[in-house]
């Protein structure tokens, strides 16, 4: 191959790549997400990027859950063991997190308007980049990431 093939070649490797959809970054798992609707039991389940808006899954129990660009908007995650879970970029304005566990968790970048997150353990959870003044009751003692 001459060089102008390789350097065509790369190219087009480039171009697909970055055209590939970017909908498989945030494209959760229907059948968990049914598990997780049915009865809150789905630990490290792939929910990156679904709409769970104004449920009620008190008490769920999703460790490492990728819940990454989730929409949980209105949504009771009240006593919930979100443990480790991945919930970058996901929009948890006015969600219930009252007494959930949210150790481990990473909250980049999220929304958190009007959430109440009295009573919550955020030990080494990363707030990097989120607004947490905006949510309520939020203990962020022991929390990384915390806007000065």
């Amino acid at each position: 191959m001459t060089s102008r093939t390789l350097v065509t070649l790369a190219t087009a490797i480039g171009l697909a790549l970055a055209l590939h959809p970017a909908s498989h970054a945030l494209a959760y798992d229907a059948a968990h997400l049914q598990r997780v609707l049915a009865n809150g039991h789905c630990p490290g389940c792939d929910l990156s990027g679904a709409q769970i808006v104004d449920e009620d899954l008190r008490n769920a129990y999703l460790p490492g859950a990728d819940l990454s660009g989730a929409n949980l908007l209105v949504t009771n995650l009240g006593g919930a063991d979100l443990s480790g879970a991945n919930l970058a970029g996901a929009d948890l304005s006015q969600a219930v997190l009252v007494n959930a566990i949210l150790d481990g968790a990473t909250l980049s970048n999220a929304s958190v308007d009007d959430a109440d997150f009295t009573g919550a353990s955020l030990h080494g959870a990363d707030v990097t980049g989120t607004p947490m003044q905006h949510a309520t009751g939020a203990d962020l003692s022991q929390a990384k990431g915390v806007a000065p």
